[in-house]
């Protein structure tokens, strides 16, 4: 803002000599004068309101930025999930392969099972002593 100033009359200073007396036509005073009250109420208005858009923002952010957090720790969880479940379908589908190609996997597996081919017999032993029935 440009400060426009018209000499209003002479006053005499310590020399004696006329010293123009200048009418600033500015609204602000000149630096190392007083302040007014009302330029003064307005800079703490303004520095509450800068303050107020600032605690806004950051009640609006803070929440957001917490949900983002979860968000991804969520996120690195089912990651972690799907690694799990992506090697178990790979063991699954490797295990399907084998029964298609390997008999002798389905002839283990079976019995490992407790299945049996109709021309087998199968013995089981008994493992401990209280499984024996004494007649």
């Amino acid at each position: 803002m440009l400060w426009a100033a018209t000499p209003i009359a002479a006053m005499p200073d310590q020399t004696g000599i006329g010293v123009p007396v200048y009418l600033e036509c500015g609204r602000r005073p000149a630096l190392g004068t007083g302040v007014s009250t009302w330029v003064m109420v307005y800079r703490v208005a303004w520095g509450v309101l800068v303050i107020l858009i600032v605690v806004g923002l950051v009640c609006v952010f803070a929440p957001k930025c917490q949900m983002l957090r979860s968000l991804q720790q969520k996120k690195l969880e089912l990651q972690a999930e799907n690694r799990a479940r992506a090697e178990q379908i790979r063991d699954l589908r490797e295990k399907e392969q084998r029964f298609l190609t390997d008999p002798e996997f389905v002839r283990r597996t079976a019995h490992e099972s407790g299945r049996v081919a109709p021309d087998e017999i199968i013995f089981t032993y008994p493992t401990n002593a209280n499984d024996v029935q004494r007649k």
